[in-house]
């Protein structure tokens, strides 16, 4: 995403853009965020609270006290590093480990679970939603609009719900599945 309009703007996690761009991006996000929050996404239970201070081209997260972590579940194509970079932008993150992928993972690398609160997102209409509700996990909310991929090799806390997320994602033709083609070996050939 190299353009004129881009360059010009304020730099974000490595990705430029400028703040109408950001604003754009995050009121179609978070539109979806809140569509979400009524389909009954998990709950989030935090251990600590954290700032992202920089996100890193393979999607792993370094937080201002220099902890590497990455987002638990999922695979992120080089996209959504953007979207996440607007996300989590200078916002209090709740930071949950994945007791499953923790427990054998590389420490260099600690597979985590993101929420932010709605009050961290500016939503005018937050308060309409019940107090229970008002965070999002990130790495299902990435999921659910189709920005990310479940991580299909390992065993992790929320992999049945999250399976769920990418499936409803893929055939609602969200995100990455909005481009996604066939395999050639299952293009017919057109009738002559």
């Amino acid at each position: 995403m190299e353009s004129a309009q881009c360059r010009k703007g304020t730099e974000r996690g490595g990705y430029t853009m400028n703040s109408g761009m950001a604003l754009g991006y995050k009121a179609r996000v978070f539109s979806a965020a809140l569509m979400l929050l009524t389909a009954g996404l998990n709950p989030v239970f935090p251990d600590s609270k954290i700032r992202v201070k920089s996100l890193e081209k393979d999607g792993s997260l370094r937080s201002e006290a220099g902890e590497r972590m990455r987002l638990a579940g999922i695979e992120l194509p080089e996209e959504s590093i953007a979207l996440l970079s607007v996300l989590l932008g200078g916002k209090d993150i709740e930071v949950t480990p994945d007791t499953k992928l923790s427990a054998g993972g590389n420490p260099e690398t600690n597979p985590v679970y993101l929420s932010v609160s709605m009050a961290e997102i500016d939503v005018p209409f937050a308060q309409a939603v019940p107090a229970r509700e008002r965070k999002i996990m990130i790495n299902e909310l990435l999921l659910a609009l189709g920005a990310a991929r479940l991580q299909r090799d390992a065993d992790f806390d929320f992999k049945e719900s999250f399976a769920q997320r990418e499936s409803e994602a893929r055939e609602k033709g969200l995100g990455i599945w909005s481009y996604e083609s066939e395999p050639l070996g299952q293009i017919k050939p057109d009738a002559p």
